[in-house]
C-alpha cells in the first residue's frame, strides 16, 4: 500500500505573476491533480509562494520534481517531507493578496486567506495548518512574532487504578501559556517506593524495558476510554537503535488495537538512538507518522544532540534539556541557544517543551522568547494513576 506523505516548500517568483497567470495555474493545477487525487494548497504573497502537496508518495515526488524545474519561480526551499496520517486539505486552494471577495466568489479553488486568516482554524491541526498561518504572517518571507497553538484540549477523567507493588503510571501535566490550559499530560514509569521516575540505574535495562512496556500499553488504555480527549506523552528509552525501531513498532501495534488513530499521542524519543541503522529508524518514525502517532525529539541539547537529528526525524516537536532551562533567566550562553532553538524550530514548524520549569523567573524568560509549552513543579507535579486536576496555571 502506498505512503501518504505531503511536502511543503516555499519559492520565489522569477517574474511577477499577474491575475491571469494566476487563474490559468489553479485550472491547471486542478485538473492535474483531480486526476492524481493530489490535494493541497498554494499561497501567493508578493512574489513569494508556500505550496502544500498531498497524496500517494510516488505521485506527489514525481510532481514536486515538476514543480522544481518549473521556470517561473526559483529559491526552491523544501520545508517538510513526511509522512502524514489524514490529509489537510479536501481540495485545491489558492490565495494572494490582490483578489477581490467577487472574484473569489467565481472561482471555487480560491481561498482568501488574506482578508480571512480564521479560516485555517478550520483545518486539521499540524505541521501544515502551523506554516500557513507563518507564511501569512510572513514567516519563510521575513520574521514575525510566533503564532498561538491549537486551542487546548481539556478533560474531566477518572480513570481506573493500575495495581502494582512498587511501580505505577503517574501523570504530569503539560501545559499551554497562551490558552492558560493542560494540552498533554507526560506517562512517567513511577517508583512508588523512591517516589520518582525509575530510571535504568533503578532496575537495570532490560528490566526497566519490561517495565515500562506494561506502563505504556496501560497509559494508552487509559487514554482510549471515552472522553479522553487530551494529549498523551508516552516515553520511549530503548537501550540500543533497534530496540528503538522495536518499541516504536510496538506502541504502532497497540494504537491499532486500541483505535487510537484519532487520539493525541506523542512519543518522547530521546534523539541519541537516532544514529547506528538510521533507514531503519528514519522509516519506523514516518510508520509512526501515517499512524497518526507525533514525534518529539527528547532531553534536547543533550548528549548527542544536534540540529542534523532534526532534519532526520523532522519532529513535531522537541522538549529542551533541563540544564538548559535552570536558571534561563541569569545565563546569557542558554539565552542564546534557546533562542536560536526557537527560530529553528519556528521555521520548521516545530513545537517546543520547555520541561523542568520550577520558578516564574525562569517561566517569563521562556514566555518572552516565544514558548508556549511547559512542564514542571512550578505548574504541578506527577500523580499515580490519575490525570491531575489541580495544575497551577500561571498568572498573565
Amino acid at each position: 500500500m502506498s505512503r501518504l506523505i505531503h511536502i511543503i516548500y516555499s519559492s520565489a517568483a522569477k517574474a511577477p505573476f499577474s491575475y491571469e497567470d494566476h487563474l490559468t495555474l489553479l485550472g491547471t493545477s486542478r485538473t492535474k491533480n483531480s486526476s492524481l487525487n493530489i490535494s493541497g494548497m498554494l499561497l501567493h504573497i508578493e512574489g513569494s509562494f508556500l505550496q502544500v502537496i498531498e497524496g500517494r508518495e510516488e505521485d506527489i515526488d514525481e510532481l514536486f520534481n515538476k514543480i522544481a524545474d518549473d521556470p517561473r519561480h526559483g529559491n526552491i526551499v523544501t520545508i517538510v517531507r513526511e509522512s502524514i496520517a489524514q490529509r489537510a486539505f479536501s481540495d485545491w486552494s489558492m490565495g494572494f493578496a490582490d483578489v477581490k471577495l467577487d472574484e473569489l466568489e467565481q472561482n471555487t479553488g480560491w481561498n482568501d486567506f488574506l482578508t480571512n486568516p480564521d479560516a485555517l482554524h478550520t483545518l486539521v491541526p499540524g505541521r501544515a495548518q502551523k506554516l500557513l498561518k507563518a507564511f501569512i504572517d510572513g514567516r519563510w518571507r521575513s520574521k514575525t512574532p510566533r503564532t498561538k497553538p491549537a486551542a487546548p484540549l481539556t478533560t474531566d477523567a477518572h480513570p481506573a487504578k493500575i495495581d502494582t507493588d512498587d511501580m505505577a503510571v503517574a501523570f504530569q501535566p503539560i501545559i499551554s501559556f497562551a490558552q492558560n490550559a493542560v494540552v498533554s499530560y507526560e506517562a512517567l514509569t513511577w517508583d512508588n517506593r523512591m517516589q520518582r521516575e525509575m530510571t535504568v540505574a533503578d532496575k537495570g535495562a532490560e528490566a526497566l524495558g519490561q517495565i515500562e512496556e506494561v506502563a505504556r500499553k496501560h497509559a494508552m488504555l487509559m487514554s482510549a476510554k471515552p472522553g479522553m480527549n487530551f494529549g498523551i506523552n508516552i516515553n520511549v528509552r530503548p537501550v540500543s537503535p533497534e530496540d528503538a525501531v522495536s518499541k516504536m513498532q510496538s506502541i504502532i501495534d497497540e494504537a491499532k488495537a486500541q483505535n487510537l488513530a484519532n487520539r493525541s499521542i506523542t512519543l518522547e524519543l530521546n534523539q541519541d538512538y537516532l544514529s547506528g541503522d538510521l533507514d531503519s529508524i528514519i522509516k519506523i518514525v514516518q510508520d509512526c507518522k501515517e499512524n497518526g502517532l507525533k514525534i518529539c525529539l527528547d532531553d534536547f541539547g543533550a548528549g548527542r544532540s544536534d540540529l542534523n537529528r532534526l532534519e532526520m526525524s523532522q519532529p513535531n516537536s522537541i522538549a529542551l534539556n533541563p540544564q538548559l532551562v535552570r536558571d534561563v533567566d541569569t545565563n546569557g550562553t542558554k539565552q542564546a541557544i534557546i533562542r536560536g532553538l526557537v527560530q529553528t524550530s519556528d521555521d520548521l514548524g516545530i513545537d517546543i517543551i520547555a520541561k523542568h520549569v520550577e520558578n516564574e523567573r525562569e517561566l517569563d524568560w521562556l514566555v518572552a522568547e516565544g514558548i508556549d509549552l511547559f512542564q514542571g513543579g512550578l505548574f504541578g507535579t506527577p500523580k499515580i494513576d490519575e490525570f491531575p486536576q489541580d495544575v497551577r496555571l500561571p498568572a498573565k
